[in-house]
Formats: structure tokens, sequence, C-alpha cells
């Protein structure tokens, strides 16, 4: 006996839901372990109601693998986080020549370690494609922003 055509598309749709949801869950981090978000990507630090997430890439000056470069050039990485039930706030995280400046969230700090895909040259990155390595810690630095 076959299944009427409804029936397969709405099972098939269903699927297709439960699996978008599954994967739009956050990550769970723990403090102090890098971890890699995918352009929307989300991650949760359950123990203190916080979540971060990463929006996109603001700027990309990184010197491209094959070129020589007066300069090694920066990253720029849109990022935002909530605590509970207070408002999303966004900021900002930058990463040049290794050198990294952190965003102050309450009594930790995030930042970016690392970004993927290695700029090319000739090859340009499709803004999806970025992967942000974090790394969310507690302690402060002077040069933490709030």
């Amino acid at each position: 006996m076959r299944l009427p055509a409804v029936l397969i598309a709405a099972a098939t749709f269903a699927w297709t839901a439960c699996s978008a949801v599954d994967t739009a869950k956050p990550l769970d981090i723990t403090p102090g372990k890098p971890f890699t978000l995918q352009v929307g990507g989300a991650a949760r630090l359950a123990s203190e109601s916080l979540q971060l997430g990463f929006d996109g890439v603001a700027a990309d000056s990184r010197c491209p693998k094959g070129a020589q470069c007066v300069w090694a050039g920066e990253v720029v990485a849109r990022v935002w986080w909530q605590r509970g039930s207070a408002a999303r706030q966004s900021g900002e995280l930058h990463l040049s020549a290794g050198m990294a400046r952190p965003v102050r969230i309450g009594d930790f700090e995030l930042r970016l370690t690392e970004m993927a895909p290695e700029a090319i040259t000739g090859k340009p990155i499709d803004k999806s494609a970025y992967l942000a390595t974090l790394l969310l810690s507690r302690g402060s630095s002077s040069e933490a922003e709030r």
C-alpha cells in the first residue's frame, strides 16, 4: 500500500524541522577551553546562564597566504552575549598577529584566538564560511572592554 504524497511530504517536513532545531542548539562550553562557532552559531555556559554567539566578520585584512605584506593584518569578529533574561549585548573581537583584544562579560573575558579559513591570494572568503575559535575564561585584563 502506498502512502499518499501529502503524508510523505508532511513526514519529510517534520523530519527537516526537527533536524534544523537540533543544529540550532547552542554548543555547551567550559571556561578555559577553546570552542569553535560558525557564522550564526551560539554557545552557552549553563552554570552561569550565559549565551554567546558569532554573528560574522566585520573586517578581514589578514595578509593572504602566498602574498608578501608589510603588515600581518587583522580580523574583526562580531559577537553577542546574553546573561539570563537580560538584554543581548554585542561587541567586536580583534585578532592581529596573534594578539587578541578581549571583551569583558561580567567575571569573564571572551577572546578570539583563531579565524578560519585562512586568507588566500585571489580567493575571496564567503561571509558564511568563517569559523571563529573563541575562548571564554575567568579573569580580568587591562585591555578588556565591557
